[in-house]
């Protein structure tokens, strides 16, 4: 249905398709997805809009990145760039809490719990402060989860910590 929206229209809608399947976890991106949101960055690229861009470099980052494949780099360029965007006031701001997430959930992936723990840590102070609370799950698992599984002395407190807050909005 999107395909008869104007640009910046289809990025939004195809952004909060893919945010509520992708980051969820509802679904893997399929070749379908690839190419609906590589077809959607070619037609932002062209539109000269800065939203529509920064929207389909966001949509099309997430999936390449939830697909894990070979474009998995270029996934994480491409949310970079969405991010900056936001930063610079280009795109909506909780682009850069869900990219952050993103961010420490590769560090954890990698190996670097420290990193993950601090990452994620400091997206939940800033999705609290500005009472983003639909945003606060992804951080939190990726969190717990770091935590979990650095074991160290206090972690497992701070894992119940971390959920209690979270339990309680």
């Amino acid at each position: 249905m999107v395909r008869a929206f104007d640009a910046t229209l289809r990025a939004v809608m195809l952004l909060f398709k893919y945010v509520l399947t992708n980051t969820n976890g509802l679904t893997l991106p399929d070749v379908a997805a690839l190419d609906e949101t590589a077809e959607l960055l070619e037609i932002a690229e062209r539109s000269g809009d800065d939203f529509t861009l920064a929207c389909a470099r966001f949509v099309r980052g997430l999936t390449l990145l939830a697909s894990d494949g070979p474009q998995h780099a270029d996934g994480l360029a491409l949310l970079a760039t969405a991010r900056e965007a936001a930063v610079q006031e280009r795109f909506t701001m909780p682009a850069v809490w869900l990219v952050d997430t993103r961010l420490a959930e590769e560090k954890a992936r990698g190996g670097d719990l420290d990193g993950a723990i601090e990452l994620s840590r400091a997206v939940l102070e800033e999705v609290f402060a500005s009472g983003g609370t639909p945003y606060v799950g992804g951080p939190t698992i990726v969190l717990v989860e770091a935590l979990l599984r650095r074991g160290a002395d206090t972690d497992l407190q701070d894992a119940q910590a971390a959920i209690d807050r979270l339990t309680a909005v």
